[in-house]
């Protein structure tokens, strides 16, 4: 009997049952983004002025009266301008800023001009990108998750709230490359349980782990921290079949061959990081080795003058502490300037907090600080024309901004979260349980890996001015470690898996079957 044409169709479309709670709660998440970003009126985050470095690469100013206050209201429309020589690029340097966000603001563009938006680029354009982004990575959680429906749907909605959380989402009707950062950061969170979740690596999941993480590294100069631990998640698993792989060889050996796609991969990973590096604007590291120095080791340091000396510079320039690159009285402006840059590195930056603890764990406490603060409290949520006084933020949807509230009495508990999470994944790795369980545990032993990493690199490279924002991703992945948590304790509980013997006819091999114990 033949169909009809439209029961044909229906066929075709006809949504398999695994699908179904993964599609429902994609659907649903990017329901509640559209609707916690623009019901009621458009929220955003303001522009403190990086915006400009990437909008003016696709030909676009942003459209504001020219006295206004930028820190103080969202500004969404852009409209064509041409840029000439050194308007345009990284801190007004004409040099191109790199990041994966223009493909975001590509794909904006174009919703722009569907939606009928005002200019050549609408960010309210980007929240819609980003709010149907968010709905495939929660999609995709709950397809790589392990247990029943409602725990998978449950932790893929916890990590969604922390997108919908007032601290994040104004950063996707915004001009900064934050968004590319977190979806990335999302996406390479699916990417690695995939890979890990059938207890074997294969081709395939190699590849989509190494794109989700280039596309999150490359997203932010500050990201390359991520590139050693997604590198450890590539080589953590042998390839699928590799058992039959040099079996005469010594044992090192052969782990290592087993490991031998992973471990390709994960050199292109760190090739790639290595090549944008090279390739970012000298500008803006030398405006933020310029805030490291006079912004934060100096910043009320008793010791300002022996500390310079320390870092090779003439100590006559503790003078200029708390100075920006562009101050009046910048040392910049000074004779002394041209051997600070020739002598200041990030090695050097290392290296003097390597041998000034005392300056580390300052470091440390202002950033332990930063995260805590979570909110930007100096940019507004609104535009002008919404009717609230400037700078004023918006709290939609806050949960994790709540809970932000230990944090704020007692920093000190976001490492104990870190660590936490850290020893339950470490616990669950060594048991013996099933390769997607493992998978979690493995996953949060990685999330406080990225943390620590990122944190440094933030430490090292930005210091202490505006920190809170150059910590946004600490805050994102520790607002995250609290569903892996909660996901990798129920893991845990569930016990090891003994094997029981099978009973076969004589004369018939005896297999096993694996039985998860409660």
């Amino acid at each position: 009997m033949t169909l009809p044409k439209f029961g044909r169709l229906v066929r075709l479309v006809r949504i398999s049952t695994p699908m179904r709670p993964a599609l429902a709660v994609g659907i649903f998440w990017t329901g509640v983004m559209l609707a916690r970003l623009f019901l009621g009126g458009a929220i955003g985050l303001a522009d403190q002025g990086d915006g400009k470095r990437l909008l003016c690469t696709l030909g676009a100013a942003n459209q504001r009266p020219w006295n206004a206050d930028m820190w103080n209201y969202i500004y969404t429309t852009w409209i064509p301008h041409t840029w000439y020589g050194e308007t345009c690029g990284a801190d007004g340097s004409g040099e191109d800023y790199h990041s994966t966000q223009l493909g975001l603001l590509w794909m904006a563009k174009l919703v722009t001009r569907m939606l009928g938006l005002p200019g050549v680029i609408d960010t309210r354009a980007l929240g819609v990108v980003c709010a149907v982004l968010v709905g495939v990575v929660c999609a995709a959680l709950v397809r790589v998750l392990p247990g029943t429906t409602a725990m998978r749907a449950g932790v893929a909605s916890a990590v969604a709230l922390v997108y919908a959380d007032s601290a994040f989402a104004g950063f996707f009707v915004s001009p900064y490359a934050e968004p590319a950062a977190l979806l990335g950061a999302g996406a390479t969170i699916v990417a690695m349980l995939a890979l890990w979740r059938r207890g074997r690596a294969t081709y395939l999941m190699l590849a989509l782990v190494t794109v989700a993480g280039l596309a999150t590294i490359l997203a932010k100069i500050q990201l390359a921290s991520y590139a050693l631990p997604i590198a450890v998640a590539l080589v953590w698993l042998p390839h699928r079949g590799s058992n039959r792989w040099l079996p005469r060889a010594h044992r090192l050996i052969r782990a290592v061959a087993r490991r031998g796609p992973g471990i390709t991969m994960a050199l292109l990973l760190v090739m790639a990081t290595a090549a944008t590096l090279a390739q970012q604007p000298k500008r803006q590291m030398e405006v933020a080795l310029y805030d490291v120095v006079f912004g934060s080791l100096l910043h009320d340091d008793p010791h300002a003058r022996a500390d310079l000396a320390d870092l090779g510079v003439d100590p006559a320039l503790a003078a200029k502490e708390d100075t920006n690159i562009l101050s009046p009285g910048s040392a910049a402006l000074t004779p002394q300037y041209d051997a600070f840059k020739d002598r200041v590195t990030m090695g050097t930056i290392a290296r003097f907090y390597l041998t000034h603890p005392g300056q580390t764990f300052r470091a440390v406490g202002w950033g332990l600080r930063a995260v805590a603060d979570l909110d930007l409290d100096y940019l507004g949520s609104y535009p002008p024309d919404a009717g609230m006084p400037p700078r004023a933020k918006e709290h939609r949807i806050r949960v994790y901004g709540t809970v932000w509230n230990v944090f704020r009495l007692l920093p000190i508990l976001l490492i104990v979260l870190w660590a936490w999470v850290f020893w339950v994944g470490v616990t669950v790795v060594r048991r013996r349980r099933p390769p997607a369980e493992t998978a979690v545990g493995r996953l949060a032993v990685i999330v406080p890996f990225m943390i620590v990493t990122q944190f440094a690199a933030v430490l090292l490279g930005e210091g202490r001015i505006e920190a809170t924002r150059h910590l946004t991703h600490v805050s994102f992945l520790t607002a995250c470690c609290i569903p892996i948590l909660v996901m990798a304790l129920w893991v845990r509980s569930r016990g090891r898996i003994r094997t029981v013997p099978w009973q076969s006819a004589p004369g018939m091999p005896k297999p096993t079957c694996h039985l998860a114990s409660r």
